[in-house]
């Protein structure tokens, strides 16, 4: 489960990239030259090992 403060930064970083935050499996943030994986404090952690 996804944690608000997470939606939230990812929801606002894709406002600012003009584009859209996907909420499924996957990147985050798609645009045609990036693709951006958003991690918060809380999640950073258990990211690691997926980065």
């Amino acid at each position: 489960m996804e944690s608000k403060k997470h939606r939230q930064t990812a929801e606002r970083i894709a406002a600012k990239k003009r584009t859209t935050y996907n909420a499924d499996q996957g990147v985050d943030i798609v645009t045609p030259t990036q693709a951006i994986e958003v991690e918060t404090a809380e999640t950073v952690r258990a990211r690691r090992r997926k980065l």
